[in-house]
């Protein structure tokens, strides 16, 4: 159980509980969505430590060196200060891509050439599916891709973003199935629903992010979202059965009608078995045996 008192620059003070206490990317989003007319992630938040300076708050490492610094405390102060505002991102353009190129020679090029079609326009999109409204806030990334994307400022303060598509792609795909299997809390599931959004932006074919996908929409309840995601799954190549069969997150499609279309569209046929007569087998009499019994023999007394 984590307490937060927040303080925000018009001198409101809010307060809240968490049960567990939430990583940086975590708290960040919360505070997004409890406070989203008085705090955007481009503001400034800052605590103060047991020397009685206060300190800035950027990354997960910082985020937790907080907790320890106020774990003796009830509850964790957190100040709200206004940054630059001519520098807010989410106030400027939208985002222009220079180029795509590749470092490694040795990596191999994509079979389907039509992967590589308006790539740019693909990884810029998939990055800004990722924050609230969809405007990339550079100095906000997500702690998870921070090793996919390499930030250079410049000197008029604008930002270069070197992305690096595969690591992007894997570290969704990761990012996702740890959401995936670590809880079924709705705020977690849509999580994971966005990064697998993103992840199916840079590849539209990728049937493993598909089947994942219909996974979350299915825990979700999201029944027919999660049919049309499990479809395209094996379009794109999906073809195993016996996990399909046996997986509890798709628990609530078995009985919709639906789910024996997708399993016939896999070439699967449920075994029908059929009766086999029965065939009664009469014991056999067993047969009378008669003991005749011995005559007693005739004595004559003279």
């Amino acid at each position: 159980m984590a307490s937060f008192k927040i303080f925000f620059p018009d001198d409101t003070i809010r307060r809240f509980r968490c049960d567990t206490f939430p990583s940086f990317d975590e708290f960040v989003k919360l505070m997004t969505s409890l406070y989203s007319s008085a705090y955007h992630p481009e503001m400034k938040l800052r605590y103060v430590d047991s020397d009685g300076d206060m300190c800035t708050i950027t990354t997960d490492i910082e985020w937790r060196e907080m907790q320890q610094q106020l774990d003796s405390h009830q509850v964790y102060r957190v100040w709200v200060l206004e940054g630059n505002k001519e520098n807010y991102f989410k106030d400027g353009p939208q985002p222009e891509v220079v180029n795509v190129y590749n470092q490694d020679p040795t990596q191999k090029v994509p079979e389907d050439r039509s992967l590589l079609n308006n790539l740019q326009e693909r990884a810029t999109k998939a990055l800004a599916n990722l924050f609230p409204g969809g405007k990339i806030l550079p100095h906000n990334l997500p702690t998870f891709l921070e090793d996919s994307i390499a930030l250079k400022t410049r000197d008029d303060r604008s930002v270069d973003l070197d992305i690096d598509i595969a690591a992007l792609a894997s570290r969704l795909h990761r990012r996702a199935y740890e959401l995936l299997e670590s809880s079924s809390l709705p705020s977690t599931l849509l999580e994971a629903k966005n990064c697998l959004v993103s992840l199916l932006i840079l590849n539209p074919e990728n049937d493993i992010a598909y089947y994942n996908l219909a996974c979350a929409e299915s825990l979700l309840k999201n029944v027919d979202a999660a049919f049309d995601a499990l479809k395209k799954s094996v379009e794109c190549g999906y073809n195993d059965v016996s996990h399909l069969i046996n997986d509890p997150d798709l628990k609530s499609l078995l009985d919709d009608y639906r789910f024996t279309l997708i399993l016939e569209l896999m070439g699967y046929e449920e075994e029908k078995k059929v009766a086999e007569p029965e065939v009664k087998v009469e014991e056999p009499e067993e047969p009378e045996v008669k003991v005749e019994e011995p005559e007693e023999p005739e004595v004559k007394v003279e």
